[in-house]
C-alpha cells in the first residue's frame, strides 16, 4: 500500500493538508502519515526541559487528534505523530530516505 505524508497545518488553523491529502488517498488508494509539528526554544540545560517537551506534545497531540478526527470525511487508513522539531525540512528528508512515501 502506498503511504503519503502529511505535513499538517498548525493544530490552530485549517486542515488544508489534511483535507487535500484524503482526497488524494482515495484517488491513489493510499494510507495517511498525518505529522504535526511542535518546538518551543527551551534552554537545554533548563532541568525542566523534558517536561515541558513532553506536555507540550501531549497538548499538541490532543488537539490534533481532534482536528483529524473532525476533518477525516472518509474512511482512509491513517497513521498521526506528533514531532518536536526545529528543522522541520530535515525531519522531512529523513523520512522520506527510510520511509519512502509515495508523495
Amino acid at each position: 500500500m502506498n503511504k503519503i505524508l502529511v505535513v499538517a497545518d498548525l493544530v490552530d488553523q485549517a486542515p488544508i493538508a489534511i483535507r487535500q491529502a484524503e482526497q488524494m488517498a482515495a484517488i491513489f488508494d493510499a494510507s495517511l502519515h498525518i505529522v504535526h509539528f511542535c518546538h518551543v526554544d527551551l534552554d537545554k540545560e533548563e532541568s525542566d526541559f523534558v517536561p515541558i517537551q513532553s506536555q507540550v506534545m501531549a497538548s499538541v497531540n490532543v488537539q490534533a487528534e481532534k482536528v483529524i478526527a473532525q476533518t477525516l470525511s472518509t474512511p482512509v487508513a491513517y497513521t498521526h505523530s506528533v514531532e518536536w522539531c526545529k528543522h522541520i525540512d530535515d525531519w522531512v528528508n529523513e523520512y522520506a530516505k527510510v520511509e519512502k512515501p509515495c508523495l
